[in-house]
């Protein structure tokens, strides 16, 4: 994948089908590859796309729900019988270092390599990450679990960028003072308003409520996805967003965006 960007693994909510795979992105700064949930068959499409697995720097992992991180235990076992030696840097909930320790000391394996867990606090934001090229900040969000989002910010030179991951969460305006001016947002849009009910009901997000959020953030462009399986053609919640927020792509997995 190309220098500063986003390539999309996985854009479908909690089941995968042939055409879209569960939670999982990578975004590139400068040539550091950071993983943002890993959903199953995150691998697979890293493969396709020609990203190796041990090109992974940073995992960030939004929270315990398997859609968005199922696919991580199998990735860490793929990185070490590839000979990985360089520490990973994972960014998690609380328990997520239990479960991956309990399914390594199942499989009797002995990792090559250091994985370090920092824990992020679902009821503020945080200074997370503090690289030479970026940071990384967390964003509390609202699910039916401690979830957290997570804002990436250049601070190169050259075409800085901001980028806001906001994974399942209901509608949440007061997100908005720390991810103020994002360049691109990614937002959950599970829903069309047809269906505002369920998502309630589910603490998730509409295509318009994603729509609301960028309008309210001051975004240049809005990404969203983490759809429903119901919807097969995504048209219909690109056009409830753009009623509000006209520059709003649907992503699709295998997609690359330039930051």
């Amino acid at each position: 994948m190309n220098t500063n960007s986003l390539l999309i693994l996985g854009s479908n909510s909690a089941i995968p089908n042939i055409h879209r795979f569960t939670t999982s992105q990578i975004i590139n700064i400068n040539g550091i590859n950071n993983l943002i949930d890993c959903g199953e068959g995150a691998q697979i499409r890293m493969q396709s796309k020609g990203v190796k697995i041990n090109s992974i720097d940073n995992i960030y992992i939004s929270h315990l729900h398997g859609d968005h991180f199922f696919g991580l235990a199998g990735l860490i076992s793929t990185m070490n019988m590839q000979s990985r030696h360089q520490p990973l840097h994972i960014y998690c909930p609380d328990k997520l270092k239990e479960i991956i320790e309990m399914q390594l000391e199942a499989s009797l394996t002995e990792l090559q390599f250091e994985c370090s867990y920092t824990l992020t606090d679902p009821n503020e934001s945080r200074l997370i990450t503090k690289a030479q090229d970026f940071e990384v900040y967390s964003v509390p969000l609202s699910h039916r679990i401690p979830t957290t989002g997570f804002f990436f910010k250049s601070t190169m030179r050259n075409k800085p960028f901001r980028y806001a991951f906001i994974s399942d969460t209901i509608y949440k305006p007061d997100i908005i003072p720390v991810i103020k001016d994002a360049t691109i947002i990614y937002h959950e849009a599970t829903f069309t308003e047809e269906f505002r009910k369920q998502a309630i009901e589910k603490f998730h997000s509409t295509a318009k409520d994603a729509a609301n959020i960028a309008k309210m953030t001051n975004a240049e462009r809005l990404l969203i996805g983490h759809f429903s399986k119901r919807f097969n053609d995504t048209s219909v919640l690109v056009n409830e967003a753009k009623e509000v927020f006209e520059n709003t792509i649907a992503i699709e997995d295998e997609m690359e965006i330039a930051l």
